[in-house]
């Protein structure tokens, strides 16, 4: 949870800062300099500490001793800049200056962001230890003197020691004593470069049992480069290590039988190599591992210094030469890119002084074949004057290959999206895939061991499919399953009658098809929607087209004629009329989704209470509303009037629905989260809190045919409806990012539940809609008014010159950027229409604003356009008005234009 109190230490009150932190929703805390000042940053929980600027001059030590005391999650600033130098702990605190208040308070939120970002990092510190304490890799930390700080209990676990015994004894205390010698060169040499890679130690266990273990590490580091710990994994090698000391002994043991032996064995000399080696530290090169990283071609060099002395025939063999001369002789045939990497960790294992090496790798024959091989070699043992080595290669090619195929083939099978079956000739299953159990809803052991007969609903006598398996080999058909809970699952089933080690059995693939059914529904769904929005937005836009005219010229006659006069009343039923079919093309509009919604942030049970209050009054007899609202729902973003709409029309159809017998109708508004059942009929949900609205009826209900087609323009089934309500409703709901469910039985009424995405509290308050301009501009304007069309044009420019402005028109936006050019600071305003031949208004607003950033446009668009407010906004656009444009709002669009230009 954000914390909200700040402690604001100062010699007086602060109170334009206090005022100020309270109206950003901050609690402030004034503490007198002294005492109570660090009793308050101590106690208090703050969000952040402020301290004056005054006491930062005249009282250095108590702001050393606020810094020095104030919890490490919570941040500590000066308000206002001291004269004074300040004290050396307080030297790097942010400075937020004291006036205005509002900037002061935006620096506070800043600060208490800060400290929960701490307070976040110190959680992830905690579950970063719970990670290395449960960890199942043994983990120790040592200080710069080798001491133990911290281990885990995998650590504990693999030597026997309690944490007791542990912490605090330095780490060469649990080594092999016969092994100490030079590992305190490694962990010089580890401090240095700040990496462990591989490192190999004889650990003694608290039984006594020697334990090798192989070390990886990293070193922290200061702010200063010095080492401040070490953080170590550690692997028990031992397997590993006793494996090749027991290979040393039998090579040394059974040298006379090198050339018999069924591997592949090489001799070879390592003298020039640690001769290089030698060379290389006494030219001040400590870490070898590094040297050869940074010089890879001193590597080839250190691959060419070791001389085969002789191979066995078995390696003759494996790699395809002709003699051991011929395979002598091309060596370097035999390498492939990656076998540098095993050599240059076979070189820094000698160097080390380790005594042998062991690895998989990759070689290749004298043909070209790649092969794999497990190789494995003894060093000579420092000091010794023979440098020769025994170098074992065990082909493992068809092992490798062996395990790929199989883990590729479990893989595959337990991963696979189908359900695989394994059947006996006796019908039960034997084994199942991980997606045939969750396709029936069984563990694996309840399921094998199940009869199919009573899985399989469309199979009647599994020893006639078999028969007809036997016969075919294979069978395709279409079937139900019956899963655990007694549901019906359909799926396409392929069964393939197989043999294996002369055992018959049957491999069933069953693919679940209620996925693909719902979505091919869904989609055809989509489709007809789309085809019909489609065909209806298109109506809609050459519609309003013509009625813009027909609206426009009305609007202003009434204006002109006296009111209460013949021609005045018949001129505004044509007003009226033409008002109602743009309204008609408004909801035309809406289910094909084309409609730009002017959406806010709303507090939907005032709406529904509203649209209840409209609806009680025309009730018919019988009929009872009862109201289930949840006045503390969250607010949404939503157009009012739609969300008004959407509860008219669910509620008038449920009043409908019971025709003239009476019922009750049931609405409800609540939180709730989306079911799962909705979330995966409609995915684009997001997972975030819902405000549902729910109409209810206890009518006839409604039959599952017609509620596959309840959504569908037009489609009705009362004698005088014209299918426009339910479908409006779903264009307005998926709108707004949305869900519509239906539930209904014949006999049972019918609820439709609407889910609308919640605001969380920062969304409510960006949301939020701001208090319009105090005054208003009368002066007379000149306006650039761009429009293609002339009869819409002729209408639009007598309403602007009737408003006292002064109209300069152009037909497209390559003409107004002329005429805006010669004289750019002519002109107060650009009303332009959005679609256009040669250039759309969006295109044209952002070339006049590159000549005049501060230029206030207005852009008028049709309802079937795509054009969102946020796209308006973005290319600069002050006012967006929706044509058929009505002298008023065509009036109020300039004014705010004009006054935005002002407070700007």
């Amino acid at each position: 949870m954000l914390r909200n109190r700040v402690v604001l230490i100062a010699e007086g009150a602060m109170e334009a800062a206090a005022r100020a932190l309270e109206e950003a929703g901050f609690d402030p805390v004034r503490a007198a300099p002294g005492p109570p000042a660090l009793a308050a940053v101590r106690d208090s929980e703050p969000a952040a500490v402020l301290v004056g600027a005054g006491v930062a001059a005249g009282a250095p030590e108590l702001l050393s001793a606020v810094v020095r005391n104030a919890p490490r999650d919570v941040p500590v600033a000066l308000a206002g800049m001291p004269v004074e130098p300040l004290p050396p702990e307080a030297r790097d605190l942010p400075v937020i200056p004291e006036e205005p208040p509002e900037l002061l308070a935006g620096g506070v939120r800043w600060l208490a962001r800060l400290g929960g970002l701490q307070r976040e990092l110190q959680r992830a510190d905690e579950r970063y230890r719970v990670l290395y304490e449960t960890s199942p890799v043994p983990y120790q930390s040592l200080d710069p003197e080798a001491r133990i700080l911290a281990v885990n209990d995998a650590w504990l676990d693999l030597l026997g020691f309690p944490r007791e015994e542990v912490v605090g004894r330095r780490f060469p205390e649990f080594l092999d004593p016969e092994t100490l010698p030079g590992k305190q060169e490694y962990f010089e040499n580890f401090k240095r470069t700040g990496v462990a890679s591989g490192v190999l130690f004889e650990l003694v266990r608290r039984d006594g049992e020697r334990l090798t273990v192989e070390l990886d590490g990293r070193v922290e580091y200061d702010s200063d480069g010095r080492p401040v710990r070490t953080h170590c994994l550690l692997r028990d090698v031992t397997p590993q290590r006793r494996v090749q000391a027991a290979l040393r002994s039998s090579e040394i043991r059974y040298r006379h039988l090198f050339e018999s032996a069924p591997v592949s064995i090489w001799e070879e000399d390592f003298s020039e190599l640690a001769d290089m080696l030698d060379l290389l530290r006494l030219q001040g090169v400590e870490d070898l591992e590094r040297y050869f990283e940074q010089h890879p071609e001193a590597l080839r060099e250190a691959a060419r210094k070791i001389k085969v002395l002789d191979v066995n025939q078995r390696t003759v063999e494996l790699f395809e030469a002709r003699s051991k001369r011929d395979l002598l002789e091309s060596i370097d045939k035999t390498f492939v890119p990656e076998s540098f990497e095993v050599f240059r960790r076979e070189v820094i294992a000698l160097a080390r002084g380790e005594p042998g090496f062991s690895a998989e790798a990759v070689v290749k024959t004298l043909h070209g074949r790649p092969i794999n091989v497990l190789i494995s070699l003894t060093f000579p043992p420092p000091g010794s004057p023979n440098k020769i080595a025994l170098i074992s290669m065990t082909d493992i090619t068809s092992r490798k290959r062996a395990e790929e195929n199989l883990l590729k083939s479990w893989f595959a099978i337990e991963n696979a999206v189908d359900g695989i079956l394994w059947l006996g000739a006796d019908g039960r299953v034997e084994d199942a895939n991980r997606a045939a159990c969750a396709l029936l809803g069984y563990e694996r052991r309840d399921l094998c061991g199940r009869s199919i007969e009573a899985i399989d609903a469309g199979l009647a006598d599994w020893s006639a499919e078999w028969a007809r398996l036997t016969q075919r080999r294979a069978i395709e058909r279409e079937t139900f399953y019956i899963a655990r809970d007694g549901r019906r699952v359909p799926v396409t089933l392929v069964e393939n009658m197989l043999e294996f080690r002369g055992r018959r059995f049957v491999c069933a693939f069953a693919r679940d098809r209620t996925e693909r059914e719902r979505l091919e529904a869904q989609l055809r769904q989509a489709q007809k929607l789309e085809t019909i929005g489609r065909l209806a937005g298109g109506i809609a836009h050459d519609f309003n087209n013509i009625l813009g005219p027909i609206l426009g010229c009305a609007d202003m006659l009434l204006a002109d004629l006296p009111e209460g006069s013949d021609a005045h009343r018949e001129v505004k039923q044509i007003w009226k009329a033409a008002l109602r079919a743009k309204e008609l093309v408004g909801q035309i509009l809406l289910f094909s989704r084309r409609a730009e919604q002017a959406r806010k942030r709303v507090v939907p049970h005032l709406i529904v209470r509203e649209a209840l209050d409209l609806l009680k009054a025309t009730l018919p007899p019988g009929v009872r509303l009862v109201e289930e609202i949840d006045a503390s729902c969250d607010p949404v973003y939503a157009d009012p009037t739609q969300l008004h709409q959407v509860v008219m029309n669910l509620c008038t159809n449920a009043v409908e629905a019971l025709g003239g017998s009476g019922g009750v109708v049931t609405v409800r508004l609540f939180r709730t989260g989306v079911p799962e059942r909705l979330a995966a009929a409609h995915p684009e949900l997001q997972p975030v809190p819902h405000v549902c609205l729910q109409v209810a009826d206890n009518g006839p209900g409604i039959t599952a045919k017609d509620r596959e087609r309840l959504f569908e323009p037009f489609f009705t089934t009362k004698e005088n409806g014209s299918g426009l309500g339910l479908s409006v409703v779903h264009g307005i709901v998926t709108g707004h990012g949305g869900a519509i469910d239906v539930v209904s039985e014949p006999g049972r009424g019918a609820c439709f539940s609407v889910y609308l995405p919640a605001l969380a509290a920062e969304e409510s308050e960006r949301a939020a809609e701001r208090p319009a301009a105090e005054q208003r501009s009368r002066k007379r304007r000149t306006i650039l008014y761009v429009e293609d069309q002339e009869d819409v044009a002729r209408v639009v420019r007598k309403m602007l010159e009737r408003q006292g402005h002064e109209v300069v028109p152009a037909s497209d936006g390559p003409e107004a950027l002329e005429t805006f050019r010669r004289a750019r600071d002519r002109f107060d305003l650009v009303i332009t229409d959005q679609t256009m031949p040669s250039m759309s208004g969006i295109a044209l607003a952002r070339e006049l604003l590159g000549i005049r950033p501060d230029l206030p446009i207005v852009l008028l668009t049709g309802y079937g356009e795509r054009l969102t407010a946020d796209d308006a906004r973005a290319a600069g656009i002050r006012e967006v008005v929706k044509k058929p444009v009505l002298r008023a709002e065509l009036a109020a669009a300039v004014r705010r234009a004009l006054e935005s230009r002002v407070t700007d």
